[in-house]
């Protein structure tokens, strides 16, 4: 029966779609992509992470299933980073992780669709961002730029909200790891002797004294923007 089933939805095997990524064929992940492509479009810092969810969610064209066990878990804490120019997909996918949850893509029986439920080992899931097909100094020039530093007793979230500023990119911080580790860039302070160097440079150098590290990851739409962590690894 469940084989008839399949055949009444998909059609026989040899003329099926092939499939990719999350058990998706190849039209369905592009239109889940083109979906996810698009900026949220709405100021979320200092929003609550339920109001940010539900407001990515509504205005989606896939479906977006959650339990009320699951939607009780995004919980009502503000969302400490402003999204608006990120796209929805990474948007999701950051909100919901510093909430211990995850976006997992599914076949519908419609199309994709997608499953909010929580964060386990080895489970496929929407990562926040992706890794950039360009090279990064033709992605951001701005990181390379030459600058004179002499840093003394700032914190590390000062020079991470300057340097992301001069490199016009969104910063987004992986609150479960610094939470994980300890790791608290409001307090941790930085001390750079005076030189000449880029501004790639200074913050690998700034985020190492917090005990951090970033890379530059790219939204759904090739967006790039800054990912901050741990230098220790979740597990």
């Amino acid at each position: 029966a469940r084989w008839l089933d399949e055949v009444a939805q998909q059609g026989p095997p040899s003329h099926r779609e092939e499939k990719v990524a999350f058990g998706l064929t190849v039209s369905q992940l592009e239109q889940l992509l083109k979906d996810l492509a698009r900026p949220i479009g709405f100021p979320t810092k200092d929003a609550t992470r339920r109001e940010v969810v539900e407001r990515i969610a509504r205005s989606l064209r896939v479906p977006m299933k959650l339990d009320a066990a699951i939607a009780a878990a995004i919980g009502t804490d503000n969302v400490s980073a402003e999204l608006s120019d990120i796209s929805s997909g990474t948007a999701l996918a950051y909100a919901l992780r510093a909430a211990g949850l995850c976006l997992v893509p599914r076949p519908g029986p419609t199309g994709a669709e997608l499953a909010v439920v929580a964060s386990e080992p080895n489970l496929e899931i929407w990562p926040v961002g992706w890794e950039p097909e360009q090279p990064i100094p033709d992605l951001v020039p701005g990181l390379y730029e030459f600058l004179n530093v002499n840093v003394q007793n700032v914190t590390v979230a000062t020079v991470l909200d300057a340097v992301g500023k001069r490199a016009k990119l969104p910063v987004l911080v992986d609150q479960n790891a610094l939470a994980r580790h300890g790791l608290d860039p409001d307090k941790a302070t930085v001390n750079l002797p005076q030189s000449r160097t880029t501004y790639s440079l200074t913050l690998r150098k700034a985020l190492f004294q917090g005990g951090l590290k970033f890379e530059v990851r790219v939204d759904e739409a090739a967006k790039p923007f800054l990912w901050v962590t741990s230098v220790k690894p979740m597990d």
